[in-house]
């Protein structure tokens, strides 16, 4: 599994997670916290270690990504501090700053990583973010 696929895979796991808590009538405090988690993950690996090895590689505008950044954090901040005050609207906004910030990097970043990393420094990127997202989970 390279990068490209790691971040896929990250994203659909999240708005899955997202998905699911906005269709159930109850909100389970534990799978808002799942939620957030995985996004602050998310970003933080992005941050850590996505950027610099994109600014590195690609010539790429990453501003797009980091204002999809503070935007999901604000809202993720907002579920885990208070998770059953406007938990759908919180919810909706965070699913869809995650959808859009994907499909920004399916058009963008990705194909700006495929013409700029071989295949063999894509793999070691995905080893790279599992590894500190291992980490962040510890």
């Amino acid at each position: 599994m390279n990068a490209i696929d790691l971040l896929e895979d990250q994203a659909r796991d999240i708005v899955s997670l997202a998905s699911s808590l906005l269709a159930s009538p109850r909100r389970d405090g534990k799978a808002v916290a799942r939620l957030v988690r995985s996004v602050l993950t998310h970003m933080a690996i992005e941050e850590t270690v996505l950027f610099p090895a994109v600014r590195g590689a690609v010539d790429i505008d990453l501003a797009p990504y980091q204002e999809r950044h503070a935007q999901a954090r604000n809202a993720a901040t907002h579920l885990a501090t208070r998770p059953s005050s406007a938990c759908g609207a919180k919810l909706r906004e965070l699913r869809g700053v995650i959808l859009d910030h994907f499909a920004l990097a399916r058009r963008e970043l990705f194909p700006a990583l495929v013409g700029g990393l071989t295949p063999r420094e894509l793999d070691r990127l995905a080893e790279d973010l599992r590894a500190h997202r291992d980490a962040l989970a510890a």
